[in-house]
């Protein structure tokens, strides 16, 4: 599966400007749920926020990766969005996110969407940090 299988033109936002890290998360929900792969805003947003409760997904060198999983996930997806002048995301480096993913998955089959969860976040990281997204 290729990382272009994931993104939806929809799904991607060149200019964020949220101004705090709730903000980016709520713009990343949106940008889900245009991609139509998203049944119940809501309930998705209430998962990645959740997860983020866990501990941050700011993972450093200005990149976050917030993410959601259940049934409010119709099929595996990806969104973008880019922060010119970043945002505060708690990140484990203590820098501003400016590039930010999130991913949603299925609530069902957990072990074939870890495969595919795994190997996406990865490869989107790995964009992310050479700059070629």
């Amino acid at each position: 599966m290729r990382i272009t299988d994931l993104l939806d033109i929809r799904s991607v936002k060149l200019d964020g400007t949220p101004k705090s890290k709730q903000e980016a998360l709520d713009e990343m929900v949106s940008l889900m749920v245009k991609s139509g792969k998203i049944n119940n805003a809501e309930e998705y947003r209430k998962q990645v926020y959740a997860r983020e409760e866990e501990s941050t997904t700011g993972i450093g060198e200005g990149i976050a990766i917030p993410h959601g999983r259940g049934e409010s996930v119709d099929r595996p997806g990806l969104a973008a969005m880019l922060v010119k002048d970043g945002v505060d995301f708690d990140s484990l480096d203590d820098e501003p996110v400016t590039q930010k993913q999130i991913a949603g998955r299925l609530g069902i089959s957990r072990s074939y969407v870890s495969r595919i969860e795994k190997r996406a976040l990865e490869k989107m990281r790995v964009c992310l940090e050479s700059g070629n997204v």
